[in-house]
This record gives structure tokens, sequence and C-alpha cells, in this order.
């Protein structure tokens, strides 16, 4: 983004562009309202298109406690995937390969009207945070 630009319709503009939004839940991503605003624009998306945009997985216990809120309903109508053991480098790549198949498994149309399954993973946060060992970790996720 550049300096300037009005978030919103750019957080809006990229998830059209990109077609899924791969959703982290945690205690903090829960209650964060850009957040919130992220997942109503691809919830939207989903209706528009038909289309499954939304891609939620969690890595902690948090979703799972709510009584309330947008979180319960991703909760109530979404298989979510499980990296609550991130740390754990079997199990992390075990999730990491499901990921990877269940957001490639669905072709996109191209803007030549052909199929395309494309991997498009839109967030540098997500991307340290979930996909690939994160940064704080050292690079012992999971030796024991």
């Amino acid at each position: 983004m550049k300096i300037g630009d009005r978030i919103r319709p750019r957080i809006d503009e990229t998830i059209r562009v990109y077609g899924k939004l791969l959703l982290v839940l945690s205690k903090a991503s829960v209650a964060s309202q850009w957040v919130e605003q992220e997942v109503e624009t691809a919830l939207a998306r989903e209706r528009q298109q038909g289309t499954t945009a939304l891609f939620p997985v969690r890595i902690d216990n948090t979703v799972m406690a709510l009584e309330a809120g947008w979180p319960v309903l991703i909760r109530n109508t979404r298989n979510i995937g499980d990296f609550r053991r991130w740390k754990m480098h079997g199990v992390y790549q075990q999730a990491f390969a499901r990921l990877l198949r269940d957001l490639t498994l669905q072709p996109r149309p191209s803007s030549q009207g052909q199929g395309l399954a494309a991997l498009r993973v839109r967030g540098q946060r997500m991307t340290y945070g979930v996909l690939s060992p994160p940064p704080w970790d050292g690079g012992a996720h999971g030796a024991a």
C-alpha cells in the first residue's frame, strides 16, 4: 500500500484480485475490527460469486470458546484448519500440506476464461504467522 491509500477500499480490492483470504483465528484477530471487515468483504465475495474465498485456520483455542460475534459464525459454518501445534515441525508440515491442497483445489478463472489453479496468499503478516516458520521461533519449531 502507498502512503495515503485509503485502507478499506485497498483491502477490498486486494481480496477481489487474489480471490482467497486466509483467516488466521487467534485471540488478537477475533478482537480486531480490521479482521472483521476483511471477513465481511470475503463473505460478500462468496455470496456474489458462489465461490469459496475464506479459508480459516486457528492458532489457539479462542474461536472455540466464544459465544457470540462473527467468529462464532465462522466456527459454526466452516471447517477450520488446525495450526495450534505449529511449533511441532511434523504436525505443522502436515497441516500446511493440507492447507496448500485445499487452497489449490478450486480452479480460478483467468481473464481468458481458462481454468487456473493457483495459490495466492494475501498479507505478509499471515505469511510469517502461519505459512512459514515464524521469525521469532529461531528455527526450533518442534525440535527436541
